[in-house]
């Protein structure tokens, strides 16, 4: 603690040596026998005793309470009870005998004061801290008592506390819970009336309580033109006036009207940077003191509200773009007026008010009438207005200024601005981009025509898509007889491979015997006569896959309909959302097939619930006993089949269900009134993963059967990735870059055509993919012509289906070989709009990248400004953009922003503003539109799907 005798008479800070004392607890010192690095004692608080003549002083500990008493001239520490005497911010005397203590880390502490050989003694420490939720409190800086009974308390971070210390009762007060938190961390606290004035990290926040308590919060901060927003210290000059003391320099505030000045450095101010706690108030001079990094500072009550005349602002210097001209070259005295020529303008112009003894002082405000945004900034000490951007036409320059904060009644000086429009606004100019437009209007057209034919492409190819799955249309037919053809041709062409008949010969036989049963069970029976079926059927099913169950409940159910059964209500049928089995589903089907068609025979209301649980599919059906046992009986142990029926087709269903629950191992049982039908769940086999080397195919494929068939032919060198719809491929492709795009083309029978036509629309997705479909041989000879400018080959089915893997490799091999010299790396998917085919257009791309690159953050991207940094004409770039893109320059550099600003959002913290400034667009609601149109959800959904996705692949990783 250091004692300045005969401050006042000792201006300027140059004091005799000899009237500076230095104090620590027990000892004191002249300032030139001090020595910091001996030891050192902190002081926070220098509190005045109401009941000693002395006072109270707050350390950070070893002691944290310390005593000055006058008469002696002493620093006394406080001993006995201190260990929670720590880092002791504020002092209240209750009484003679009684203290209370704000600390930064213990709470508030209760004293109870005694004397000890003429010593002061804490004989008992009461510590109080506080909670909020289960978050506790107990870091007090600022502390306000009133009538002798609440405390007010002021948080390190969690807001203010009102503490009755009679009835040990408190209530937390958050002043923000989310928006700005920080002001909730309180530095100081002051009291007007009925007005509590709190100093945060955050701005001065001015807090009131209505009528019901409710608090009233008010807040200013850099925002409203602090030069910085940490509020150390409060102090009341003599009139009515608010000192602030923050990290850059002292703020004048006026409670009245909210104005306010701030003094640092440019003003005169020795000290800019204030401290905690440091701040106190004369009670004999009115003097205010404030305590900073370089010293003490006081305010003298006579000079702290002189107020002088107020000059007349000068307008002068200008500054267009970076480049200093002569302001009066441009500007028109006798009107007024300051005249600029430009579309876009970015402009400054300095202004003064001269005033060579308080000029410093003065803190300017100004705006911009005819401007969107005609509000007045906040007064700093900077005397430039600077516009950006600034269309032309006509403007008003508004300044005032103020060197103190008595009233808010300013003048204003007005300066005039006219912004000339350039050449190319003229009226031939508008005439010209009048046939510009019509000449776009014409193109605009004929690209919408197109993109409404590509979506009537798209839609006509969801109906057949829809229409041939459907059970028992004659397309789906044929393309599901056309698949197990294929199979059978697939199985007979390995067997005549080899000259013997080795032991996996049977497997295969068995893989021919189920795909004709197939055949049989989906088509009306054709036998005439009961036949023994056992020499027919294979003994295990080879052809497993993933099945879903409500699928598959669904076209048993069209079967049945279609073969008669119109009254289903007495049907209902339980399965579990989502449920999928790795199964056989023909044999699943035979199964389910019987046991829906008996239980409608018994013309009863009967119910059936489907559900997989501990390695097992279990049908539960509540039916009579009668055709329980019929289900249970219709398997005996001789292998024989009861025909009471008298029709074929019931013959035959019962007999493919006797051997699907034989291949299966099933197992029917009846336990009290209910049937059980228990189906032991296969295991699916994991695929392995493809080397480094291993290329995809996609497989555009609604067929189960047949995408096995593919797989199977081609999983030793191929991952093969399944598709059930023209939509999923072509949203697959947008996104990767398979090697072979393989369509099975007769999921659009007799419509081949129209699914051929919307491959053409996007055949720039296919520029380094090979597209193989397959289709019939009637579908080939018709669409042959078409096919030869677009595809890399063709499997006719069923026939071609030997060859499969041969026709894939020479259509990869063949594409591997044009790939050799289009080789543009371009991120994201505008690569796929850069198409080159020779090295000098690959060499351009590569160019105009590096360009885009440098200049992204630009807004004007124009054809004229890319050419002039590639070093040639805008028509020869235009010209050279063509032969690599079917998109216009314009739509392509769209893309590229777009593209730029998701992997932005992707690899940074930043806000949306400063992704979209990064990327040269300026509107933030264009941004919006864009990025919607091109990846269909907002920016925010984009970033967190995106980020969810990354979660859940890494989680598959380790799991």
């Amino acid at each position: 603690m250091v004692r300045i005798k005969d401050y006042t008479g000792n201006v300027n800070g140059k004091f005799p040596l000899h009237a500076i004392s230095v104090y620590f607890p027990g000892v004191k010192k002249d300032i030139l026998d001090y020595n910091r690095e001996l030891t050192e004692f902190q002081v926070f608080g220098i509190i005045p005793s109401r009941y000693m003549d002395g006072f109270w002083i707050g350390s950070a500990e070893n002691p944290g309470l310390s005593y000055y008493d006058y008469k002696k001239d002493r620093v006394t520490p406080i001993t006995g009870d201190t260990k929670l005497l720590q880092r002791v911010h504020r002092v209240y005397e209750e009484n003679e005998s009684t203290l209370w203590l704000t600390t930064s880390g213990c709470g508030v502490c209760k004293v109870i004061l005694g004397e000890k050989d003429g010593k002061i003694v804490a004989n008992s420490v009461q510590q109080f801290i506080f909670r909020d939720g289960q978050k506790e409190i107990n870091d007090f800086f600022p502390m306000l008592v009133e009538n002798d009974s609440i405390m007010w308390l002021g948080s390190r971070g969690m807001g203010l506390v009102r503490f009755n210390f009679k009835e040990r009762k408190y209530k937390v007060l958050l002043l923000s819970d989310k928006e700005k938190f920080s002001i909730n961390d309180i530095l100081s606290i002051y009291r007007k009336d009925d007005t509590f004035y709190l100093g945060t990290v955050s701005g001065l926040v001015r807090l009131n309580f209505d009528a019901e308590g409710k608090p009233d919060v008010f807040c200013m901060g850099k925002e409203q033109g602090f030069l910085n927003d940490m509020i150390h210290g409060i102090l009341e000059d003599e009139n009515g006036f608010l000192w602030l003391s923050t990290n850059k320099g002292l703020v004048k505030y006026n409670p009245e009207n909210n104005a306010f000045h701030t003094y640092y450095y440019s003003n005169g101010l020795q000290i800019g940077e204030f401290s905690d706690d440091a701040f106190y108030k004369c009670p004999y001079t009115g003097n205010l003191f404030f305590g900073g990094i370089d010293g003490l500072l006081y305010l003298e009550k006579e000079r702290m509200n002189e107020v002088e005349y107020h000059p007349d602002v000068r307008f002068r210097d200008l500054t267009l773009g970076v480049e200093p001209v002569n302001f009066y070259d441009y500007y028109d005295e006798a009107a007024n007026t300051l005249y600029l020529e430009g579309v876009s303008l970015s402009f400054s112009v300095s202004f003064i008010a001269p005033d060579f003894v308080e000029g410093d002082n003065f803190e300017y405000s100004y705006k911009l009438e005819g401007n969107h945004k005609e509000e007045w900034t906040p007064f700093t000490p900077d005397n430039v207005a600077v516009f950006k951007s600034l269309r032309y036409g006509d403007y008003t320059l508004k300044v005032r200024y103020k060197k103190d904060v008595f009233d808010t009644e300013y003048k204003f000086y007005s300066l005039n601005i006219h912004i000339q429009p350039p050449w190319y606004l003229s009226l031939w100019a508008y005439t010209a981009y009048m046939l510009i437009i019509l000449i776009l209007g014409i193109y605009g057209i004929r690209l919408a025509k197109k993109y409404y034919r590509r979506e009537k492409l798209i839609k006509e190819l969801m109906l057949h898509e829809s229409h041939n799955a459907a059970m028992n249309s004659i397309s789906g037919l044929f393309h599901e007889t056309t698949g197990s053809f294929a199979t059978i041709y697939k199985m007979c062409g390995q067997l005549r491979q080899f000259k013997s008949m080795p032991g996996e010969y049977y497997k295969m036989l068995d893989v021919i015997h189920e795909t004709v049963l197939s055949f049989a069970f989906k088509s009306e029976g054709i036998w005439d006569e009961r036949l023994s079926l056992d020499e027919y059927l294979p003994r295990e099913i080879t052809v497993y896959g993933e099945v879903g169950l409500k699928q598959l409940s669904d076209e048993m159910i069209r079967m049945l309909i279609y073969r008669g059964y119109n009254n289903l209500s007495d049907l209902t049928v339980d399965i579990e959302k989502g449920l999928k089995v790795f199964l056989p589903k023909n044999a699943l089907s035979y199964i389910i097939y019987y046991l829906y068609s008996i239980s409608l025979s018994a013309k009863v209301p009967v119910h059936i619930s489907i559900t997989a649980e501990g390695g097992t599919l279990t049908l539960r059906l509540n039916l009579s006993e009668e055709i329980s046992d019929r289900i249970i009986g219709v398997q005996k142990e001789d292998g024989q089949l009861s025909a009471s029926d008298s029709d074929f087709n019931t013959y035959l269903y019962q007999w493919l269900y006797v051997y699907a629950m034989k291949v299966m191992k099933g197992n029917a049982s009846r336990k009290e009134h209910e049937t059980f039908i228990e189906l032991p769940l296969q295991q699916k086999k994991e695929e392995p993963i493809g080397g480094m080397n291993k290329k995809t195919v996609l497989l555009l494929e609604d067929k189960n059967e047949i995408a096995w068939l593919v797989s199977d032919i081609l999983s030793d060198n191929y991952d093969v990735c399944c598709v059930h719809t023209s939509q999923e491929a072509f949203g697959y492709l947008r996104k990767n870059t398979p090697a072979v795009f393989l369509a099975d083309t007769m999921i659009y029978l007799k419509e081949e055509n129209k699914f051929i036509e919307y491959v053409q629309t996007n055949k720039g997705l296919l520029m380094n993919t090979a597209f193989i479909p397959m289709l019939t041989w009637k579908a080939a000879f018709l669409l042959q012509k078409d096919l030869n400018k677009l595809v890399d080959g063709f499997v006719v089915m069923p026939y071609n289906i030997l060859f499969l893997k041969e026709i894939v490799n020479m259509a990869v091999s063949r594409r591997s070989v044009k790939e050799d010299t289009v080789l543009v790396n371009v991120p994201g998917e505008t690569g796929r709009d850069i198409i080159c085919e020779t090295a000098e257009q690959a060499n351009f791309a590569k160019q105009l990248l590096k360009v885009l690159d440098d200049n992204l953050d630009k807004e004007d991207l124009s054809t004229a400004f890319i050419a002039e940094q590639m070093n040639i004409s805008p028509r020869q770039y235009y010209r050279r953009f063509k032969e690599i893109s079917g998109l216009s320059p314009t739509d392509f550099i769209k893309n590229y922003r777009i593209e730029k600003a998701a992997a932005l959002l992707l690899e940074t913290d930043w806000p949306i503003l400063k992704v979209i400034s990064e990327v040269g667009i300026q509107s933030r609601s264009y941004f919006y539109k864009e990025f919607a149109s091109r990846y269909g959800v907002t920016p925010k959904v984009y970033k967190k799907n995106r980020l969810d996705k990354e979660i859940t692949e890494e989680e598959n990783i380790d799991n």
